[in-house]
């Protein structure tokens, strides 16, 4: 993909969050006076193109915000090597999400530069059997705006020491 292309994308999809953000009733965001989110610069560094490394599935019961938990099913993980180090983010399935992989994630920016929870992806399956793992999707969960979600919790082993500037930001 060309990356002026690629750019005006990401882009686009940022101004329809925006719009939905700011126009559907049922919008996470309750300010009158919302002028939209805060991103990180678009960064081809964090598109990622990679194997899912397989795994047995093992059904996990993850936690949710509200206290209670949401099982989901982990397949594999993701080796990634971004601009600011590397890590492995392990991917789970969910009928929520169809064909595509969970990826959540926690980073040293999480708490200072983007929610403390930590943030969401998802995964896209490729013809060609990888995976498109892009960082500049990153965003963060609906109970990052409204305390009335609940939202599962980033596991552990998503957790990543190092900074991830990609993505939605505080």
């Amino acid at each position: 993909m060309d990356r002026r292309e690629w750019r005006r994308q990401i882009l686009a999809a940022r101004a329809a969050k925006d719009r939905h953000f700011r126009d559907d009733p049922h919008s996470p965001v309750k300010d009158p006076d919302f002028r939209g989110l805060h991103y990180f610069e678009p960064d081809l560094d964090y598109r990622l193109v990679v194997p899912l490394h397989k795994e047995s599935a093992e059904t996990l019961r993850i936690p949710r915000t509200g206290g209670d938990v949401v099982e989901y099913t982990r397949v594999g993980f993701f080796d990634v090597d971004l601009p600011e180090g590397k890590g492995r983010l392990a991917a789970y399935r969910s009928p929520a999400h169809g064909d595509q992989l969970w990826v959540p994630l926690r980073d040293a920016t999480s708490g200072k530069e983007t929610y403390g929870a930590g943030r969401y992806l998802e995964a896209r399956p490729l013809r060609d059997g990888n995976w498109l793992l892009d960082l500049n999707g990153a965003y963060h969960p609906y109970c990052a705006y409204d305390e009335g979600y609940t939202c599962p919790m980033v596991p552990f082993e998503n957790h990543l020491d190092f900074p991830v500037r990609a993505g939605e930001r505080l």
